[in-house]
């Protein structure tokens, strides 16, 4: 679960509560704390429906706007400079990265294991007895 509203008293709870509602994400409130979590996986979906009911959640700002469309506008502006700020970090951090090295490493192991053990054992079990050079 992450934090959706980490300060529920920034925003109208009860139309948060609604549009989650509406839009079947499950969320979870603690009052003593005054946040409204949700899933990690819900977390983009929950945004754009807030930003349709004009409300636009950027940490540690939360804006109330009448018009959905510049609503929408701004959470777009502001997920085009996460994305952005994606692309500038340097390939070894990138989440691809790491799998590409997994791949890599996986096929070398698989080589490796092919030519020293595979190969001599299935020489030996074709022509018995031949002297290798």
């Amino acid at each position: 679960m992450r934090p959706l509203i980490a300060n529920i008293e920034l925003v109208d709870a009860v139309k948060v509560v609604d549009v989650l509602e509406r839009e079947n994400i499950q969320y979870y409130t603690n009052l003593e704390a005054k946040m409204i979590s949700i899933q990690s996986l819900d977390m983009d979906q929950a945004r754009i429906a807030l930003a349709r009911a004009g409300i636009v959640i950027n940490y540690p700002e939360v804006y109330t706007v009448t018009d959905p469309e510049s609503a929408c506008m701004q959470l777009e502006v502001k997920m085009e400079q996460a994305h952005d700020l994606d692309k500038s970090r340097p390939a070894y951090e990138q989440p691809w990265f790491a799998r590409l090295v997994r791949l890599v490493m996986g096929t070398v192991i698989i080589i490796v294991f092919i030519t020293t053990v595979v190969r001599p054992l299935l020489r030996e079990l074709l022509y018995p007895g031949e002297k290798q050079d």
